[in-house]
């Protein structure tokens, strides 16, 4: 019969193994992964063995999942089988009454929490014993394997499915996160990123009529002039119209010229030309090396400019430097009158208004919104009426929209 110190003594130990496992799991689950990759370039053993277990999920969470189990079935065996032949058959249920909170908290909340805390910590300190548990347990976990490969296809499952989700399903997810903890900027910045390999220089440049450019015959004293009242650090450079990009000037070429009255084709920087079709990740190399890069068309007309902080605006919002004034791109009249700048994105009009206004393919901000709907260049005073809000244009030149006097007249 088995005593009650070796019974003790064998929950002590399984309860132990089994905190180890699903500790481990959280732990491999919550850990910084630069951080982790960071040790492992400095060829900590340790660090190296973790990011073993990483790259291989499918056998990390086989071990904890098996080994998880196997203690816990071993436990209420071993606790069921001690309580029968000391107190009989019909008290076998004591077992389940004892075990289960002893389980719960010793086995799975206490090791889950501490290790959610110190993951960090604690994914180096097990990642030696659970390699070494990865091949004591490597039969069973093999066993289950091809159980489960069995099951999934007779459900018709692809072997290859990822523990981790995909990005289509974080992309599927994001509607659903609406009323949760997440709020509208981060799903934003999510959805950003998620879609940054989808993005091309056509979606993300900075259009010419933004531009402030030179011509090439104009003196290096202009382009000083021009960069102390622009704030800005480089420049593209014309000849004869805007649209003929023929190189970049940087601040710095004009503070190491000996005679500011040469003209600016002298210092001039040979420009990197980039097609609108370009993928955005592709360029981010390039650029590295070129901070501004022209955008062209194709019949090779310049369409604009793109440089890196374009890019990382385009994933985290606009970034404001030193020198930065921060952008009005709004007034609060009332609680239903605004006065708001043609260049605020619809998402953020829309969080502002309480109206739902959805952004488009073909338009990111209000002024292409309210391009698309009247179908021209509008004038002062022009104005639409579209989904309970009306649009009044304030400024506008014959190329663009600048401000708008908007009213809501209904809310959905």
């Amino acid at each position: 019969m088995i005593s009650l110190i070796a019974l003790s003594f064998f929950v002590l130990i399984a309860l132990l193994a089994e905190a180890f496992f699903s500790g481990s799991e959280i732990a491999f689950i919550s850990a910084s992964r630069p951080k982790l990759y960071k040790k492992a370039k400095e060829n900590l053993p340790n660090a190296l063995l973790a990011k073993f277990l990483i790259a291989k999920p499918e056998r990390l969470f086989s071990t904890t999942v098996v080994g998880t189990n196997l203690c816990m079935n071993l436990i209420s065996t071993v606790v069921t089988l001690f309580t029968i032949q000391h107190y009989g058959l019909d008290k076998g249920w004591l077992s389940a009454v004892l075990l289960t909170p002893l389980i719960l908290i010793f086995g799975e909340f206490i090791p889950k929490s501490v290790a959610r805390a110190k993951a960090d910590d604690l994914v180096l300190r097990l990642a030696k014993p659970l390699t070494f548990a990865s091949y004591i347990l490597y039969p069973l976990t093999k066993i289950f394997g091809f159980y489960a490969e069995f099951l999934r296809s007779l459900l018709g499952e692809s072997s290859e499915k990822s523990f981790f989700l995909s990005r289509e399903e974080i992309k599927a997810a994001l509607p659903t996160s609406r009323g949760s903890d997440v709020t509208q900027a981060e799903r934003r910045l999510i959805a950003r990123i998620l879609n940054f390999n989808q993005m091309t220089v056509k979606e993300t440049f900075r259009p010419l009529i933004e531009v402030i450019a030179i011509e090439q015959d104009q003196t290096l004293a202009d382009a000083v002039r021009l960069f102390g009242e622009s704030g800005h650090s480089r420049m593209p450079v014309y000849e004869e119209r805007v649209d003929k990009i023929v190189g970049v000037i940087q601040g710095f070429d004009c503070l190491k010229a000996q005679d500011l009255s040469l003209p600016i084709k002298t210092v001039m920087r040979p420009p990197l030309f980039v097609p609108e079709s370009k993928p955005v990740d592709e360029l981010l190399n390039e650029l590295k090396i070129h901070p501004m890069a022209i955008v062209v068309n194709e019949f090779g007309g310049a369409e604009g400019i793109i440089t890196m902080e374009d890019v990382m605006e385009e994933v985290v919002g606009e970034i404001e430097d030193e020198y930065d004034e921060p952008p009005q791109l709004y007034r609060k009249i009332s609680d239903n009158t605004y006065i708001v700048s043609a260049r605020i994105e619809l998402d953020v009009l829309s969080d502002l208004i309480r109206v739902p206004l959805s952004a488009d393919e073909d338009y990111q901000t209000l002024g292409g919104f309210l391009l698309k709907h009247m179908q021209k260049i509008p004038k002062k005073w022009d104005s639409m009426i579209i989904s309970g809000v009306e649009y009044i244009i304030q400024s506008a030149t014959d190329r663009s929209i600048e401000e708008v006097y908007l009213i809501v007249h209904q809310r959905p």
